[in-house]
């Protein structure tokens, strides 16, 4: 396999990564804005207040999702931050990855180099 080739494949890779992160965050995203979006609307929460919940793992916004009795589609009672973080993970290991295949993509500059016989 040439080099180009597994440049290209590391690309491609990585775009995969990045789609599926991309994926995963608007996934987490909205199941965040189902169990929390009833208690913004409901005022027991600012935007901001709740939007720490999107990624804290604390007993408070814990207790908060908990508390949560309302009927959401496919029977969502709590949320949690877990699939947000794998996102973010998965966001970055894509991004890594673009970066080094940027970077080791053979160029013009990394093939061997002519050596020109002197004419003398």
């Amino acid at each position: 396999m040439s080099a180009r080739a597994v440049a290209r494949a590391a690309r491609r890779g990585a775009g995969w990564v990045l789609a599926a992160g991309a994926l995963a965050l608007v996934l987490a995203v909205t199941w965040w804005g189902l169990i929390f979006g009833l208690m913004i609307e409901a005022g027991v929460l600012t935007v901001r207040e709740a939007g720490w919940c999107m990624g804290d793992t604390s007993g408070l916004c814990r207790a908060l999702a908990t508390l949560c009795t309302a009927d959401h589609p496919l029977g969502l009672k709590t949320y949690s931050p877990e699939l947000f973080w794998a996102s973010l993970c998965l966001l970055a290991a894509g991004a890594f990855g673009r970066l080094l295949a940027l970077f080791f993509t053979p160029t013009l500059a990394s093939l061997p180099t002519l050596r020109f016989r002197s004419w003398r």
